[in-house]
């Protein structure tokens, strides 16, 4: 099967944060950016434990490093998606999530989330979300 065209896909791997896996698709002059599968894990892979905030704080700063490694960032973000293993926990995890959006003059991107069953290695949550930058040349 061949690979769809302008789809492309980037290993992220960065001493300061854990490995991510980002697909990435040329739409006229833009690029869309999606990262997914995000969860509270440290640089070595190992889980981060603790309450919603500490985790919800561990994911952001994880797709924070990703997204900056492709030259991107929090502004250019469009759409998160969060998962969510006990609905009770969105409260402490919205505190967490706005901080990365503070300074945006009231920006947020579109977002929903989602109680789930269960999540790897009982995670609180897992994010995914999408940007969109200028073109880029792969």
């Amino acid at each position: 099967m061949e690979k769809p065209q302008n789809f492309y896909s980037k290993k992220v791997n960065r001493s300061n944060y854990p490995l991510s896996h980002g697909t990435y698709f040329n739409l006229g002059d833009k690029t869309i950016i999606s990262v997914a599968g995000n969860i509270p894990v440290d640089v070595d892979g190992k889980f981060v434990g603790g309450d919603a905030i500490a985790q919800t704080t561990q994911v952001m700063e994880n797709i924070k490093n990703t997204l900056a490694e492709l030259n991107a960032g929090f502004r250019d973000v469009f759409r998160v998606i969060i998962y969510v293993s006990d609905i009770k926990d969105v409260a402490d995890i919205n505190l967490a999530y706005a901080k990365y959006f503070d300074g945006f003059n009231g920006y947020y991107p579109s977002r929903c989330a989602f109680a789930v069953k269960e999540l790897p290695l009982k995670s609180k949550l897992e994010v995914e979300c999408m940007a969109v930058i200028p073109r880029v040349k792969f």
